[in-house]
């Protein structure tokens, strides 16, 4: 039994573009998790299958051509167990058509167009309707008239979720699950319970002066975040003093 010695990305990080839009690609394909990492195996380390044998697959690497067995390919899938999980940093594709992304953590980005958002990706989490995520992407790309593949809708996805998952670490004041219930009661609409959160950070930010509003939805996003982490990390502080 021979061995070849891979050379594979060890996470979403270290993807091309190209790299990234093929994963994107593969997930659109129906396939199972396992052959999504078993295409990525091949095409990042630069093995070409070039058909069955008896004992294996006929490979050609490094301009070699070789015999390897369906449990060699298996062994090496843990080494891209990371395409399993969201990528820990913000990623998306760069450019869609001739459209350029926004910075991939919204940095430069107003607080209004995160708030709007997140209330899209809220409302595909709970309908699966991708014309909502085209909406996200007019946001995210600056383009009224940008048009998605499947693979780039995807993506769109992929990195508000991603974001999201990123901002809750490090904002993780702001985002700490709540102690205090649902306040607006288990009968209220998802609709009613964005609209709510949203009201509440830009009270909480404007300090109840509705002339700063306009100032505070164009405001850096993570600015904004930042201030609002720093607002409830105080609340918490305030929270521990009066319980003692």
């Amino acid at each position: 039994m021979i061995t070849l010695n891979l050379t594979l990305p060890t996470c979403w990080q270290e993807l091309t573009q190209t790299q990234l839009r093929y994963v994107f690609f593969l997930m659109t394909q129906n396939y199972t998790a396992d052959e999504v990492k078993t295409y990525c195996l091949c095409r990042f380390s630069g093995l070409q299958v070039l058909g069955a044998e008896d004992t294996g697959f006929r490979v050609m690497y490094e301009n070699n051509p070789h015999t390897i067995t369906a449990v060699q390919i298996a062994e090496q899938l843990p080494r891209i167990a990371w395409l399993d999980e969201l990528p820990l940093v913000p990623l998306r594709l760069a450019q869609i058509g001739k459209h350029n992304a926004v910075a991939a953590d919204l940095t430069g980005v107003p607080f209004a167009d995160y708030l709007y958002c997140d209330n899209l990706y809220t409302g595909y989490l709970q309908t699966q309707r991708n014309d909502l995520l085209r909406d996200m992407a007019a946001i995210l790309y600056k383009a009224d008239d940008i048009t998605l593949t499947d693979e780039e809708a995807i993506s769109v996805f992929y990195w508000f979720a991603s974001l999201k998952a990123y901002f809750q670490r490090r904002f993780r004041y702001l985002f700490a699950p709540s102690t205090d219930g649902n306040l607006l009661g288990d009968t209220a609409s998802m609709a009613d319970k964005l609209q709510s959160a949203m009201d509440n950070q830009i009270r909480a930010l404007t300090k109840g002066d509705v002339t700063k509003e306009e100032q505070v939805l164009q405001a850096d996003t993570i600015r904004a975040l930042t201030e609002l982490d720093a607002m409830a990390r105080e609340y918490q502080d305030l929270q521990k003093e009066i319980r003692k």
